[in-house]
């Protein structure tokens, strides 16, 4: 499945090349897009998008003397908050297609 393929791509860059901190706007768009893949092909994984008041604009500093602040160009969420979500989706299709041998009690997510 491609959006699956395009999950776990994500999760490596991002563990891989990104330890805490944030994380960009475009990589949100992009994990949502493979998320609506899935949606499309008929898996309820709606809990697992990251909700867009999550994503903020990070101050990057400011001037005390006359008390401006300044931000980020993009909306960003923090690094643990979407690896969390990420992560969660993709325990979800390995606990889902576990060979019967080592099923733990769940079933495959259900189509619609």
């Amino acid at each position: 499945m491609r959006a699956y393929a395009r999950l776990t791509s994500l999760h490596q860059l991002l563990t891989n090349n990104l330890r805490g901190g944030f994380i960009g706007e475009q990589y949100v768009s992009e994990y949502h897009s493979a998320l609506d893949q899935l949606g499309h092909a008929g898996y309820d994984v709606s809990d697992f998008r990251i909700p867009m008041s999550s994503l903020k604009l990070r101050s990057t500093g400011g001037n005390y003397l006359t008390g401006e602040t300044y931000y980020a160009e993009e909306k960003e969420v923090e690094h643990g908050q979407f690896l969390m979500r990420l992560q969660s989706v993709l325990s979800y299709f390995s606990l889902a297609t576990e060979s019967p041998q080592r099923k733990i009690g769940f079933a495959s997510p259900s189509r619609n």
